[in-house]
């Protein structure tokens, strides 16, 4: 059925849309589905997100010993900046074994950078659940550099020329007495559109400091690191790689140097309302200033936007984290959300206050970032596969058979694709049948087992019943027996075999005969008991059960 609305307008609609919706209406059909994947919609669409800064979601990443755990997911309100719900657990990927930690590189427009200590290098977008892969590139040493010292740093950004997402490696090679100078270097750059890794010449002299190990941050097309200051190299700088521009290497100065006494100030970079800042942190003064550089490139736009008084505001800098990180501005631009590896905190720029934000099951250390939702590798990139789900499919292939994966061509043979889902939807509906009868079986058995229990407990309250009657018999016939009776041995009437507690080997009294006498005397009422005080009696006979027949004379 081919609809009247104008595919413009469709786009039109579907880009003002959030990202959870406009994945649903992937299945409305192949035409909806080609323009959602389309490239020019995906932009667009970003392009939305950035400006109404719809679907922001802030990732955690966990700090912990345990590599196993996974990361968190916070989405932030638009309406309600103050409260935000709880923090959902996401999975990865390249986590497979313990041993594998995933960090993250970078982030960019909605995709994060992320690799593992094997080497593992996958660019995710956390919000759909897809993600892909890089190929593996060794690292290559140049000649003369065979037993030098050598490490890593990674970046990720996004080339606004080309319309390309990069990723960059450089190998720095050091010596060995000083390990803090870089004496050669090797770069290597990943294009996803391109799909493919290559080596990049850098013009650059070969005496270069070393980069700081800290994450790389990305805005205006560049990737940005803080050097590691050095005898040789004084003060602290920061080098940029561009992505666009030759993809060369630029140098910037840092607004202020920080004191290089016992590492008293700490300082790092940030991205704060597209612009990148500059943060330091005091240990000895404890403040806290961020400074933008409000026109990109030019050193003299640096620019303070604020000072915090970390004891009048109590916050604390943890050893774990570097410092003191602001994440992003308000939407009114009065209040600017800070982390600390602890918590999320607001502070007011006017009323130079802060305000701790509360959100469940936050752990106990992370390093958060903020991410725009994206549609990018929606088209080609891999599903994230969550442990728990990949037990679900596994017990359905356990009992069913594995579910055929329905090929995008299928699409061209209507009759096949027909086919393919209705014999999903079968063994879907086998599965939930056989998971109902086994459900039905246990509650029918649990059924039975409370009904017999039930007949149990009745039978136990007739038994009680008997044993309070008879316990009662019991004792007002004692009542009324002599003690030396023999009413009162275990064989008596007043104790039933069925009821009357005799220990198998006890001793049991043995059977005597009652002695009864010829005659009693009784008085003769008839008779004045002055003139006659006694009366002769004669027993006519004597019964089984004891009692006599008298006869007065």
């Amino acid at each position: 059925m081919k609809s009247h609305i104008p595919i413009d307008l469709i786009a039109h609609i579907l880009c003002r849309l959030p990202i959870k919706s406009v994945v649903r209406f992937l299945c409305v059909s192949k035409s909806w589905a080609e323009l959602i994947k389309g490239l020019g919609f995906i932009n667009t669409h970003l392009k939305r997100s950035i400006n109404s800064d719809r679907d922001c979601t802030i990732i955690i990443d966990q700090i912990a010993s345990d590599p196993s755990l996974h990361f968190l997911s916070v989405l932030f309100r638009r309406d309600n900046e103050n409260c935000l719900p709880k923090a959902m657990e996401i999975y990865p990927p390249l986590q497979g074994r313990p041993e594998r930690e995933t960090t993250i590189v970078d982030y960019c427009n909605g995709l994060v950078c992320l690799h593992n200590c094997v080497k593992e290098i996958a660019l995710w977008n956390p919000l759909i659940r897809k993600y892909k892969k890089l190929p593996s590139e060794p690292v290559q040493r140049p000649s003369g550099f065979e037993d030098s010292l050598w490490s890593t740093v990674y970046a990720f950004g996004h080339d606004p020329h080309n319309d390309d997402y990069k990723v960059v490696r450089i190998a720095q090679f050091c010596e060995e007495y000083r390990p803090l100078l870089i004496i050669g270097i090797e770069v290597k750059i990943y294009s996803l559109k391109l799909q493919a890794w290559k080596k990049v010449v850098e013009l650059r002299p070969n005496k270069l400091p070393l980069i700081s190990s800290s994450p790389a941050v990305s805005t205006n097309g560049a990737a940005h690191w803080l050097t590691i200051p050095d005898r040789s190299v004084p003060g602290q700088e920061i080098i940029a790689f561009d992505f666009a521009n030759n993809e060369k290497f630029l140098f910037y100065k840092t607004p202020v140097q920080p004191i290089d006494t016992d590492d008293i100030q700490k300082t790092g970079l940030g991205v704060l309302g597209g612009c990148l800042c500059f943060v330091v942190n005091d240990c000895k003064s404890m403040y806290h200033d961020v400074w933008l550089m409000k026109e990109y490139g030019v050193e003299s736009s640096w620019t303070k936007v604020y000072k915090t008084d970390l004891r009048a505001n109590k916050f604390s800098l943890n050893s774990n984290f570097e410092f003191l990180k602001p994440l992003k501005f308000s939407r009114d631009g009065k209040k600017v959300l800070l982390e600390n590896s602890e918590n999320l905190f607001w502070y007011d720029l006017e009323k130079k206050r802060r305000k701790r934000l509360k959100v469940q099951n936050l752990p106990v250390l992370f390093r958060p970032l903020t991410s725009t939702g994206s549609l990018l590798l929606l088209d080609d990139g891999d599903s994230v596969i969550d442990p728990k789900q990949n037990k679900i499919k596994n017990l359905v292939n356990c009992h069913f058979g594995p579910i055929s994966i329905i090929n995008k061509n299928y699409h061209n043979n209507p009759i096949e694709y027909t086919f393919r889902i209705t014999q999903q939807v079968f063994v879907a509906d086998e599965f939930c049948r056989d998971s109902r009868s086994r459900v039905e079986a246990e509650t029918q058995a649990w059924a039975e087992m409370e009904k017999a229990l039930g007949s149990l407990k009745h039978e136990h309250l007739q038994l009680t019943d008997k044993f309070k009657v008879s316990e009662n018999r019991r004792k007002s016939a004692e009542a009324g027996v002599p003690a030396d009776s023999v009413l009162r041995l275990p064989e008596s009437i007043f104790y039933p075999r069925e009821i009357r507690a005799n220990p198998e080997d006890a001793q049991v009294a043995p059977k005597q005969d009652l002695a009864v006498p010829d005659a009693v005397l009784v008085p003769d009422m008839a008779k004045d008991p002055a003139a006659d005080s006694t009366i002769e009696t004669q027993v006519i006979s004597q019964n089984g059960n004891g009692f006599l027949a008298l006869r007065v004379g």
